[in-house]
This record gives C-alpha cells, structure tokens and sequence, in this order.
C-alpha cells in the first residue's frame, strides 16, 4: 500500500471514529437524559411488539437493567472508537462498534413499526448506520492500512544490539 493510501486509511478511520467517540462522552456527560430516552426507547419497544411475547419479555429485561446497558454501550463506543482513532488493534476496535451500532441500530430506529414522518426519519437514520456498518466491515477486511500505533512504537524502542 503506498503513503498516500495509508494516509487515506487513517485519516478515513479517524473519521468513522469521531462519531462514536463524541456521542459517548456526550452520553456521560448527559447521563440522566440518555437513560430516560434509552427507557422510553425500551418501553415503546414493549408496545409495538406487545403481539410478540419474546420480545415483551426481552425488552422488559433490557428495561430492569437499562443502566448496566447504556455504560456497555458507552464503553463499547468510546473503546471501540480510540482503538480506530489511534490505528491500537483496528480490527478489535471495529468488532467492538458493530456490536454496539448493530444494537442501537435495531433498538432505536424500528421504522417498520412506524407510520408518515417518522418512519421516513428513523429509516434514514437506520440507513445511515447501515453506511457506518459497511465502512466498519471494510475497516475490520484491510485492518490498519499500515498506519497505526503498534508500528510507530515498535520502530520507536532501542534495538538493542546481540553480541
């Protein structure tokens, strides 16, 4: 891969990065707000699939425990997102955002659910994360691209010479 490549790939993951790093911070430090739309998020979830008693079930649980939920998602976010930012195990990284934008995807924009105007908006939004997704998947195929920090500290130390 030549240097202008390499310098693509980093400069495209520190991109897909950003998001989830600013929303986790923004998550912690708006903490009493995103655990009233995470409940309200799981109670709708409850009527729209009060039909379907797995699901009820499901989200009833996801409910009792929304709290140990949202800071699983707040760690997967911020880790996931340093790891790509800084090139430190890009392919773990990737594997810890899709899990947590997999979830969220499904959890918060259920557009099949809905009707008009907000059906429209929350498939666009599902739409979108379905773009991080893809760029996540190519992310985890090509890993690092050469640029990461593993390298630039393993050409840093000494070497030390064997007599």
């Amino acid at each position: 891969m030549g240097i202008g490549n390499v310098i693509f790939v980093a400069f495209g993951r520190m991109l897909i990065s950003i998001i989830f790093i600013l929303l986790g911070v923004a998550t912690i430090f708006n903490w009493d707000v995103a655990e009233r739309e995470f409940s309200g998020t799981l109670a709708n979830w409850e009527i729209y699939g009060s039909h379907l008693d797995k699901i009820v079930l499901l989200f009833g649980y996801l409910g009792e425990v929304s709290t140990i939920v949202l800071a699983i998602g707040v760690i997967l976010q911020i880790v996931g997102g340093l790891s790509l930012f800084f090139g430190y195990r890009v392919r773990v990284g990737a594997i810890l955002l899709l899990i947590y934008l997999i979830s969220a995807n499904i959890i918060y924009h259920h557009f099949w659910f809905l009707q008009g105007e907000a059906l429209a908006r929350s498939l666009i939004l599902f739409l979108k994360n379905l773009s991080i997704i893809g760029a996540l998947i190519i992310v985890i195929a090509i890993g690092s691209g050469r640029s990461n920090i593993s390298r630039v500290q393993s050409k840093c130390r000494p070497q030390l010479d064997e007599d």
